[in-house]
């Protein structure tokens, strides 16, 4: 789950010796404020494009800036061309069913890409029987329109639903799915104690 920036940046040298960033699975770039007194610090991005969470706008990467932060904040950087599955809601309980999951998609124009949500109980080993469902997408940006091609490859834990979120900032002004238009409405997602306006379409049932 944490991986440092030289498992997926071997060929930039400096990523070797970058001990105060780290990765989250290989979507969130975390470059957290080490000292409980300091308000800034320097960040260094890996080549790419990215989307700032806690400035909301994209960024590109291979550079280096200053960052400040308040005492609730802390610097997150999501990778473009990733899509990042969340539970919808606040949790209040362990209780957990991954049939039910927001996919924030984070994505620049031009890309495309595959994923694959797997959902299955979270507690016993039954999904090495096969009991698990499983939902592939495939995405293309193009003139601002989002096309998701959602594919179910296995529902035997029970179907999937979901909810496809963007950034505002992300420029998409439309989401489609399998070949239909999916009405999309502003909300807010809090996320590691900042909130940004996204926009979230109604739950779809894979």
């Amino acid at each position: 789950m944490l991986r440092p920036l030289w498992y997926h940046w071997p060929e930039a040298d400096w990523t070797s010796t970058c001990d105060d960033e780290y990765m989250l699975g290989d979507a969130v770039l975390h470059a957290p404020l080490l000292d409980p007194t300091s308000k800034s610090r320097t960040v260094r991005l890996p080549d790419g494009y990215w989307y700032d969470w806690k400035g909301s706008r994209y960024l590109a990467g291979d550079r280096s800036f200053t960052v400040r932060c308040t005492r609730n904040e802390t610097p997150l950087y999501l990778r473009s061309g990733s899509i990042i599955p969340m539970f919808p809601g606040v949790r209040t309980t362990n209780e957990k069913d991954l049939r039910r999951v927001d996919l924030f998609i984070v994505v620049s124009e031009g890309e495309t890409g595959t994923y694959r949500y797997c959902a299955d109980d979270g507690h016993t080993l039954a999904y090495r029987e096969g009991v698990r469902s499983e939902l592939e997408l495939s995405y293309e940006v193009c003139d601002g329109i989002l096309k998701l091609e959602a594919v179910v490859t296995n529902s035997t834990y029970g179907p999937i639903n979901y909810r496809i979120m963007v950034p505002c900032m992300a420029g998409i002004r439309q989401v489609m799915v399998n070949g239909q238009n999916i009405l999309l409405e502003r909300e807010k997602l809090s996320f590691a104690g900042k909130e940004n306006k996204v926009l979230a379409s109604p739950v779809i049932l894979a």
